[in-house]
């Protein structure tokens, strides 16, 4: 299980409205093996935020993904994760993806 927060900020020039998420999401993932890459799934769902300009967005959505974890050092791990998202009410953008890449640790 997860707890995610994440934001992405506004560009009026492309006019991408900013996006906040904090979502409650289950992972199903491979033990490790021997080269130290874990691969998994994700879904799970919460509320959002969409903003531009004046206009404002807030209700829920649900989220569905996967990944990978790589084994650095220790307990120490990268992550590569993508997700796509569907959100509830009048959002701009009803169907979001996000691609991101982070460091995790594992206890």
């Amino acid at each position: 299980f997860e707890f995610e927060y994440s934001e992405t900020g506004e560009n009026r020039d492309f006019s991408a409205p900013s996006l906040q998420t904090s979502m409650f999401n289950m992972h199903l993932q491979t033990p490790f093996g021997v080269s130290g890459l874990q691969f998994y799934g994700t879904m799970g769902g919460g509320v959002y935020r969409e903003r531009l300009d004046n206009r404002q967005e807030t209700s829920f959505g649900a989220n569905v993904g996967g990944g990978l974890k790589m084994s650095l050092a220790g307990p120490i791990r990268v992550r590569f994760d993508y997700r796509i998202f569907t959100l509830r009410g009048k959002p701009l953008h009803t169907r979001p993806q996000r691609l991101y890449v982070g460091l995790n640790l594992a206890f």
